[in-house]
């Protein structure tokens, strides 16, 4: 939120003959009130190197395979911070035009939420009542100029036309700009308000700060849902040519291992049962019937005298073989079941009702 004191810092560095303030609030003729240090693009920066380069963790989601973004800020006076955090999935592989938009969409998704968390719960109230911060009119313009100036190499110093000082002080004793003390103004878009001012002889939000079209969440991003998003090594991405089919839009991944605790009496087999079963269940098929179907299927319940092999992981190694020696020694502890190739894809028709 910009004050009388932001109009006079802007000043200071003026009068010290610095030709681009990087702080301190001016109106201009053709973005409105710019806020220097808002559009200094060091947080449009880091994002757009973090696109350019992919960098993070791969995930899979609601079908995109991707990398994950987290953007986070803490902002305040006088010990009243209010911190705003988001996590993003980001297609991987996107050529350099879409990777702009993508960058430009997180940008402004997140910084809208940055504004919305200034005005909401206890914090963000007695923020508001006290400054009236949350969208302050030069807050989301001044963001955006920044972003293109650090992707685009664009300068709001010569596209926006400050006004000199005198006029914007004038502006502000007139028209305010968002302190509880002036008119509140607020501007909840990207595009900015413009105020009589007698040195802009005409206002045109400049089109370089218009150039990168706007997408929607859903086809090269998403918010990112660490309850159903999964770690790409984790995963064996199964549906191959089911991919772009709704089957595929839908797979959130089967994993291919359950842990479970070695009861004291069961058997291999009935353990494997009970791990099938607990596969059935953390992939959603909820029917205990199927369920127990699924299960039978690989371990009938009648009771051979032979223990069926399967492969069981502990301490980091992969066993084919369990003698029952070996497997009557972990009762009490926890092993780690591992699907097979027959079980994954049984459990993922069953999921999705694949033929």
């Amino acid at each position: 939120m910009g004050t009388w004191g932001d109009i006079l810092t802007y000043e200071v560095q003026l009068n010290n003959k610095i030709r681009k303030p990087n702080r301190g609030l001016i109106y201009t003729c053709n973005c409105g009130w710019i806020d220097a240090s808002h559009a200094d693009g060091r947080d449009a920066k880091k994002l757009w190197q973090k696109l350019l380069n992919e960098e993070g963790r791969n995930y899979f989601q609601q079908g995109i395979l991707g990398f994950k973004e987290s953007q986070k800020v803490s902002n305040g006076k006088l010990g009243v911070y209010i911190t705003t955090e988001k996590e993003y999935l980001i297609k991987s592989g996107p050529n350099l035009s879409q990777k702009k938009q993508i960058a430009l969409a997180i940008f402004k998704d997140f910084n809208n939420q940055v504004e919305q968390n200034q005005g909401s719960g206890i914090k963000g109230t007695l923020s508001e009542n006290w400054n009236g911060t949350s969208f302050s009119e030069e807050d989301l313009v001044s963001n955006l100029v920044g972003f293109y100036d650090s992707l685009e190499g664009t300068s709001w110093h010569d596209l926006c036309k400050p006004a000199s000082v005198d006029a914007s002080k004038a502006i502000f004793k007139r028209d305010g700009i968002g302190t509880i003390w002036q008119t509140l103004n607020k501007n909840e878009t990207f595009t900015p308000k413009f105020h009589a001012c007698d040195e802009c002889p005409t206002s045109v939000f400049p089109q370089q700060y218009q150039s990168i079209p706007d997408i929607r969440k859903g086809e090269l991003f998403l918010d990112f849902n660490e309850s159903i998003a999964v770690r790409e090594k984790d995963y064996d991405l199964f549906f191959g040519s089911f991919k772009d089919s709704p089957q595929g839009l839908l797979f959130q991944g089967i994993k291919n291992e359950v842990r479970l605790v070695v009861r004291g009496n069961e058997t291999q087999r009935q353990f494997g049962h009970r791990a099938l079963m607990k596969a059935a269940r953390k992939a959603g098929l909820w029917l205990i019937s199927e369920q127990t179907e699924y299960a039978n299927m690989f371990y009938p319940p009648a009771d051979f005298s032979t223990e069926v092999n399967f492969k069981l992981v502990w301490t980091g190694k992969i066993v084919k073989k369990i003698k029952p020696s070996e497997f009557n020694q972990k009762r009490g502890q926890y092993l780690t079941y591992e699907l097979n190739d027959s079980e994954l894809n049984e459990l993922r028709k069953r999921k999705f009702l694949l033929p």
